[in-house]
């Protein structure tokens, strides 16, 4: 797959401290790889993927911790040791399939929503936060797409309290991501499985890893505006293209929550130029969360997490 940006090594933030969240998944070590600065602090919550982006990097000025960001104990102590100029949120849950598992509603909450809200409550005096969202969150149908539609909300919420620029980039699936469609087809093929197809009719918006981080590392000396930023990725790839031909293949069904076809943006968004052709902006119209968030919080004390009532919580956000 062909990378539309070119892969530049960023040197934006030669004279910033960074904070990167996610830091040891595809999109958030390509991050800590791909840019120059004074000091990045590289925070996810594995500690094998720390390990790994350890093993990878061996620069002095990176500081790598083993951490969850939705402890705002643990966010607190990061802001008050090191002065951040630029936050770049990667941490989350992704997989769809699992996440519809009523056993990880509490975690997804937790880890998705949790996440933004500590960072925002924090990042007031940043140059920048840069949130990474998904096309699932674009009318959601599925637990990780409501919980990223929830942190796009909060993301807008909090902007109208600072200065700093709050910015989203919302992009489609990352091509060979750890986990991803194409990671498993692969795996599948390596040990003589037949490949999984859900359904035929199955299309999907694909980019590299590098042209993700491109996206994300380039919007902030874009312009300043708090926006959401979209990369143009063309037309949808029917997954099944990406089958070798005469491979043999198992149809599956399609799994809980999955949809076969995602969108990049509402109808009530309208997609708007930038300087660079090829990236696109969607202004924000955003409504109060404060309600929003308390539900949230009460929700995340209960015994037993109730997804439903924060899905119906943040329909009632959706319509401006």
């Amino acid at each position: 797959m062909q990378n539309k940006l070119p892969i530049l090594k960023n040197k934006n933030f030669k004279d910033s401290v960074v904070l990167v969240t996610g830091a040891g998944g595809t999109i958030g070590s390509t991050i800590v790889n791909r840019i120059e600065a004074k000091t990045i602090i590289a925070v996810d919550i594995s500690e094998y993927a720390i390990y790994k982006l350890q093993r990878s990097i061996g620069t002095k000025n990176i500081h790598c911790i083993v951490g969850d960001v939705s402890d705002p104990k643990l966010v607190n102590l990061i802001f008050n040791k090191y002065n951040i100029n630029y936050v770049f949120n990667a941490a989350a849950y992704k997989h769809v399939d699992t996440l519809e598992d009523e056993n990880n509603s509490y975690s997804v909450v937790k880890n998705n929503i949790m996440s933004v809200i500590n960072l925002c409550e924090y990042a007031g005096n940043v140059r920048a936060l840069v949130h990474i969202s998904s096309d699932k969150a674009v009318n959601p149908t599925n637990n990780m797409g409501y919980t990223k539609l929830w942190c796009e909300r909060i993301i807008q919420h909090y902007s109208k309290r600072t200065l700093s620029q709050f910015k989203i980039v919302r992009f489609g699936n990352i091509y060979n991501s750890a986990g991803s469609f194409v990671e498993t087809l692969q795996w599948q093929m390596d040990t003589g499985r037949p490949i999984t197809i859900t359904d035929d009719r199955m299309k999907r918006y694909f980019m590299t890893v590098d042209d993700a981080v491109s996206l994300i590392t380039d919007i902030v000396d874009l312009d300043w505006t708090n926006s959401t930023y979209i990369l143009n990725m063309g037309e949808e790839v029917s997954v099944v293209d990406l089958i070798p031909q005469g491979y043999p293949t198992e149809h599956i069904g399609i799994r809980p929550g999955e949809k076969l076809h995602e969108e990049l943006v509402y109808d009530y968004e309208s997609l708007e130029p930038t300087a660079n052709p090829l990236i696109y902006k969607v202004d924000w119209h955003p409504v109060d969360m404060s309600s929003k968030i308390q539900d949230v919080l009460t929700e995340l004390n209960k015994e037993e997490i109730c997804l439903q009532t924060l899905i119906e919580t943040i329909q009632t956000t959706t319509i401006l």
